[in-house]
């Protein structure tokens, strides 16, 4: 998946997961504070924040150690994320759910991502990250989540998960109202329930072309000794209520204040 027409997104959601669904542009004071150092902390040379200034092959993006300098190219692959409905999450779409199994493996959705326009291909593009906990089944209790996945809405990176906790991703092969069976990449399908109140994602493959100033972004690849990050890879969302953090862009998750206007998007 190139820069050609991404929420990561994931992301979702994680990928799905920056914050990933609405939220005004004018949080970019809460982003020094949502984000990471530049080159350090939870995610590495991951640069997570709102941009500030876009140019050509490069942007400005206002980390929480300051303006750091991002570039990258036709190789970049580029996600981008908003808010979804349950309607897109048709037969042969890639998901990714988030939530509670019970003893009959059937998982209740916490956070639900629908994932568009990812030519057939349920697997984010390299550097993603992302992961599955496995078809219904959970981490070990006390274990957080690993690169690329994302904590339960509200919890902090790092914080345990429920002994129950299940992550599903897949391809969707039947809906039946809020009932869907997923399909992983490998192992016995999957039934998942997403109840009203569900928070849901959309994550679809887009292009640097996206990029705006007041987008929020997360962005990794190779930093040079002056601070500059070539990125390999841009998840790009809209602000949420708590500015621009990392979010669940590409695992169902979402760090945005739900219910606000998606980003534009191209599907």
């Amino acid at each position: 998946m190139k820069a050609s027409i991404i929420v990561v997104g994931v992301a979702a959601a994680v990928l799905a997961g920056c914050g990933s669904i609405g939220g005004s542009a004018g949080a970019s004071s809460n982003a020094a504070s949502a984000s990471p150092s530049p080159g350090r902390g939870a995610f590495g040379n991951a640069v997570v924040g709102q941009v500030a200034q876009v140019a050509s092959n490069k942007m400005t993006v206002d980390d929480q150690g300051g303006s750091v300098t991002v570039t990258y190219g036709s190789s970049t692959s580029v996600l981008q994320s908003g808010t979804g409905t349950l309607s897109e999450a048709v037969p042969g779409t890639c998901v990714v759910a988030t939530g509670t199994t019970d003893a009959s493996g059937v998982v209740t959705a916490r956070t639900f991502q629908v994932q568009l326009n990812m030519n057939g291909n349920c697997a984010l593009p390299a550097g993603f990250g992302g992961g599955q906990a496995g078809a219904g089944r959970s981490p070990a209790p006390g274990r957080s989540p690993g690169p690329g996945r994302s904590p339960r809405p509200g919890q902090s990176p790092g914080a345990a998960l429920p002994a129950n906790f299940a992550m599903v991703r897949g391809k969707l092969t039947s809906v039946s109202g809020t009932t869907l069976t997923v399909q992983p990449e490998t192992g016995a399908p999957v039934t998942v329930v997403v109840p009203s109140g569900t928070q849901v994602t959309r994550l679809v493959t887009s292009s640097t072309a996206r990029l705006a100033v007041g987008e929020c972004v997360t962005a990794t690849g190779q930093r040079d000794s002056s601070g500059t990050v070539k990125a390999s890879t841009i998840l790009i969302s809209a602000p949420g209520a708590n500015g621009c953090t990392r979010g669940g862009g590409f695992g169902g998750g979402g760090g945005g204040r739900p219910g606000g206007s998606p980003p534009a998007q191209s599907d």
